[in-house]
């Protein structure tokens, strides 16, 4: 089986591509990141955008990554429910807005998610 590839996108971004070519965005911040390679519209697909949180250098791109690649927002409830009403469409938002909680696990397109409790300033 080919392996999964990670590409880091600077800061904390990441994405992950499995064998078949489905990608998943892992905080992905570009505007503003010097040490983003490059910016948010060379990234074409993504069926999964993962947000650990709400801070900027971790959401900021969102709306725009959303739009141009049709992804799937996976965040926890708050987040996702803040992002509705900044307006990214119900059906881009896991569970139509409503997200995950602490604890939860969602297993979409052959990839796991789970929410995992971490402190952060």
């Amino acid at each position: 089986m080919p392996p999964v590839k990670i590409r880091w996108f600077g800061h904390s971004g990441f994405s992950l591509q499995d064998p078949s070519g489905k990608t998943v965005l892992i905080d992905p911040w570009f505007q503003g990141n010097p040490t983003a390679p490059f910016g948010s519209e060379e990234v074409k697909s993504a069926e999964f955008l993962l947000l650990t949180h709400d801070h900027f250098d971790h959401a900021a791109d969102t709306a725009a990554l959303v739009q141009q690649t049709g992804a799937l927002v996976i965040g926890i409830f708050e987040l996702v429910g803040d992002l509705k009403a900044k307006g990214v469409p119900e059906s881009q938002l896991l569970h139509g807005g409503i997200g995950m909680n602490v604890g939860g696990t969602v297993v979409l397109d052959g990839f796991s998610f789970t929410m995992t409790e971490a402190l952060h300033s």
